[in-house]
């Protein structure tokens, strides 16, 4: 026997439908919320304590401007250059910026990838100990590489494993969705120029292929001083 085609049964099966749909889309809601603070409780964790308060929310407005700027959610086609006469003051915003998309829910801890610069230009070989250090840093499950310490002095050293180290960044990078940050600590005679352009490498050719796919974040004298007043 076929069940009636009844108006008012149909209408009570929309709705009980309805309060299952929204019921469902508050559950995962609650759930990614709940995924997002651990992530945040996790990645805080983590830092050292002169970082632990690196959030945006302590960032001065000019600089959360500048930060806007950037590719802040995938795809992430260009790399960001965060500099500042002290290196405290670009990882603390280089940091800030990773916690907003971690409070975004664009990525987690374990896809943040960290390395002081002159660790990769060491290790890049990947040969014996190094192998361990590539493997951790050239993940392919990675999202976010952020590079520590580079500056011009260092550039000039042209220390060993430098190009290599550069030139496997863009490689990896290259069609794939990741960002990088690098923290680069400016000196007088950059600081003058009204033009910044960073100095990644001593070589010319491969530094000029590094920033056209970059865009920076210059920190100025105040928001440097704004910052480390808290």
């Amino acid at each position: 026997m076929r069940p009636r085609n009844n108006p008012k049964n149909r209408r009570g099966l929309l709705e009980y439908q309805k309060r299952q749909l929204e019921l469902s889309r508050r559950t995962e809601s609650e759930a990614r919320k709940r995924r997002i603070e651990s992530n945040l409780e996790k990645w805080v964790n983590f830092l050292p304590n002169e970082l632990k308060s690196s959030m945006p929310n302590k960032l001065p407005k000019t600089l959360i401007e500048k930060i806007k700027g950037t590719s802040l959610k995938p795809p992430y086609n260009k790399y960001t250059v965060v500099s500042a006469e002290d290196i405290s003051t670009a990882r603390f915003t280089s940091y800030s910026i990773i916690y907003a998309l971690i409070q975004g829910g664009f990525v987690t801890p374990s896809e943040v990838k960290i390395t002081d610069i002159m660790d990769g230009y060491n290790n890049i070989n990947g040969m014996f100990n190094s192998r361990q250090w590539k493997d951790y840093f050239f993940d392919d499950n990675s999202k976010i590489l952020l590079i520590e310490g580079s500056s011009k002095s260092l550039a000039l050293l042209g220390s060993k494993g430098e190009d290599q180290f550069w030139r496997e960044i863009l490689e990896f990078t290259k069609n794939k969705d990741k960002l990088v940050i690098i923290t680069y600590v400016t000196e007088d005679n950059e600081r003058e120029k009204d033009v910044f352009i960073p100095l990644l490498t001593s070589d010319k050719d491969l530094n000029f292929r590094l920033i056209k796919r970059s865009v920076f974040v210059k920190l100025t004298d105040d928001e440097e001083g704004e910052i480390r007043n808290g």
